[in-house]
């Protein structure tokens, strides 16, 4: 169903691919302080990369609990695992640290001192001007609404919805109404929280956003491991029957049980292997 709404979302690597274009913006930033040739923009700049830096590590181990529970890194399988239940609903934690962190890597409020007038003159662009200084806001809100599909893709669903199968162009409605609302909630916060000083700012991604994240993910991960070795030990004695019925094997249940068991572990992944192939 995914391809009849893009080809991208058929990339086998299509995560991979969205962390490489989304970090690009790092660059330019430094670059933009750096040309101004002001000592401000520089200063701007610098801690404007460091912050966008921070946040990424948390962003990025984040995006491991999608793929882990989708068991890919293509974003139609994403979407495809998320048909029965959002994962939302099943990992809320991992959906909060994914929108805390694309606010910051946008530069969005709270989280916007960067930018602000009251800070080193306005930032990395103080120097800039017309439409110079226009391009940087267009870029701003053309990264709000990608951070805003890309949480759309690992945690609403993306572009499914009911009666999808049967009237595809519904996908369309639904994910630019779920790009919608995670907008209007980024313009919400701007209008509520009040601004973080800069150590504040740092200080929350590195002792408290990081470690919820990898936390996060590690839990999601033993939940995942624990699910297939359950799912290969209810299946184990199938397979195990099946590998000896071709041959693939010449020995029997009861001397596999009595080896030791890493090597027992092993073997089995063998015969799991082969019999999934024959």
């Amino acid at each position: 169903m995914g391809v009849n709404f893009a080809a991208f979302l058929y990339l086998v690597s299509g995560v991979l691919f969205i962390l490489a274009i989304t970090s690009i913006g790092v660059y330019g930033i430094i670059l933009a302080g750096w040309a101004s040739n002001s000592k401000y923009a520089i200063l701007g700049g610098i801690r404007a990369s460091a912050q966008m830096i921070s946040y990424e590590l948390a962003l990025g181990i984040i995006v491991l609990i999608p793929i882990m529970m989708a068991n890919s890194m293509n974003l139609g399988d994403i979407v495809e695992a998320q048909r029965p239940i959002w994962f939302v609903f099943i990992q809320p934690l991992a959906a909060l640290v994914f929108f805390v962190a694309a606010l910051a890597e946008l530069q969005r409020a709270p989280f916007d001192l960067l930018e602000a007038e009251q800070e080193l003159s306005a930032g990395f662009n103080v120097e800039y001007a017309g439409m110079r200084f226009g391009m940087f806001f267009m870029a701003e809100y053309m990264k709000m609404i990608s951070l805003s599909a890309i949480f759309a893709t690992f945690f609403l669903g993306g572009y499914g919805g009911p009666f999808v199968d049967r009237l595809p162009w519904l996908g369309f409605i639904y994910i630019i109404l779920k790009i919608i609302g995670c907008l209007f909630l980024m313009i919400w916060i701007r209008a509520s929280l009040p601004r973080l000083r800069y150590d504040q700012l740092m200080g929350f991604g590195w002792k408290g956003l990081l470690p919820v994240a990898v936390c996060a993910s590690d839990i999601d991960g033993a939940d995942v491991r624990a699910y297939y070795l359950w799912s290969f030990c209810d299946n184990f004695e199938w397979a195990f029957g099946y590998s000896k019925r071709f041959g693939i094997v010449h020995t029997d249940f009861e001397t596999l049980e009595r080896t030791p068991k890493k090597s027992a572990y092993m073997y089995s992944e063998i015969i799991r292997n082969n019999a999934v192939d024959a």
